[in-house]
């Protein structure tokens, strides 16, 4: 089920000069999807599109099913929603009104305000006595995780975040990263996750767009922009470094052949890396090594010919 369309959808902050140009995609329900690219091909204007911050130039753009020039603007932004790098926590409200702006907004008790403001906060691992400081008594990573609080007080089924943990620490980046796929898992909302680092748009997203002066260069899933490129710029974008990282961030499970596993001298666990499981390999001299589960089950068998054919194989 489509719950953003974009038939041939341009932007131009000048005229003359497009930003986004024909622009033609549907982004299913439930989807991670990442928008990656060089500085100024796009990917942020995009976000605002789909949010009714600045309207197409060309084209039509749909959410739920209903072109964006038939919401009003108001009611489309409550239904969506919206984390930036700024984070923009009002700075003289509680962390607990600051997750309920829209709720309140809405008219909703303050009962169900505080009730759903403690189910959010532990939703995003903090404690609730979080919930009645302010912003000033934050770290930047917590500052994040509120913004994602506060983007879910809703029940949005769309989410859009623009570079979202770019301004805080590598090591609160990586929990939020992880906090970000965990809620994705559990809540099964539609987001669209803008970032300029490749790492990153590895590790979240579960279909990855690559845009170049306003249009889409390649997508698919991230084995397939490293290991078919479409294009020279999509090869020298994700070069040798980016197949290392694409390897550091895959789970074996992934690439493991599950089909009558047999047992052997070496072994790997689900949780641990595809690059994990080579290096066991080329330690032992080895061609396969066994995959067991957190019972210490045997459920496959990791071997570089089958994850080649995994990673090759045709996408959705």
């Amino acid at each position: 089920m489509e719950v953003i369309q974009f038939d041939a959808v341009g932007h131009a902050y000048q005229p003359g000069i497009p930003v986004v140009k024909d622009l033609n995609l549907r982004i299913e329900k439930g989807e991670f999807v990442t928008l990656i690219g060089p500085s100024g091909c796009g990917k942020t204007t995009i976000l605002k599109m789909v949010n009714g911050l600045i309207e197409p130039t060309e084209g039509e753009i749909h959410v739920h099913g209903k072109p964006l020039s038939e919401w009003d603007p108001i009611a489309l932004r409550r239904k969506i929603g919206y984390v930036i790098q700024q984070i923009g926590l009002f700075p003289h409200l509680s962390i607990a009104d600051n997750i309920t702006y829209v709720l309140d907004l809405e008219g909703v008790s303050k009962t169900d305000q505080r009730k759903r403001a403690e189910e959010l906060i532990d939703l995003i691992g903090l404690d609730p006595s979080y919930l009645d400081r302010y912003p000033r008594e934050l770290s930047g990573g917590q500052k994040q995780r509120v913004g994602v609080a506060r983007a879910l007080a809703n029940d949005p089924e769309i989410i859009l975040m623009d570079e979202p943990f770019g301004a805080v620490d590598e090591i609160s980046r990586r929990g939020l990263q992880e906090e970000i796929v965990a809620l994705h898992k559990k809540l099964k909302k539609t987001i669209l996750f803008v970032t300029h680092d490749i790492e990153e748009a590895f590790r979240l997203g579960s279909w990855m767009i690559l845009f170049k002066d306003g249009k889409i260069e390649q997508q698919g899933r991230r084995e397939e922009l490293v290991f078919r490129p479409a294009t020279p710029f999509v090869e020298s974008f994700f070069g040798l470094k980016n197949f290392v990282s694409y390897l550091t961030l895959t789970a074996v499970e992934e690439l493991m052949d599950s089909d009558s596993p047999r047992l052997t001298d070496h072994a790997i666990t689900v949780g641990q890396s595809a690059m994990d499981a080579i290096k066991l390999m080329f330690f032992h001299r080895v061609d396969c090594v066994s995959v067991k589960n957190e019972k210490n089950e045997l459920v496959g068998n990791f071997r570089l010919a089958h994850a080649k054919e995994q990673m090759e194989r045709p996408s959705k």
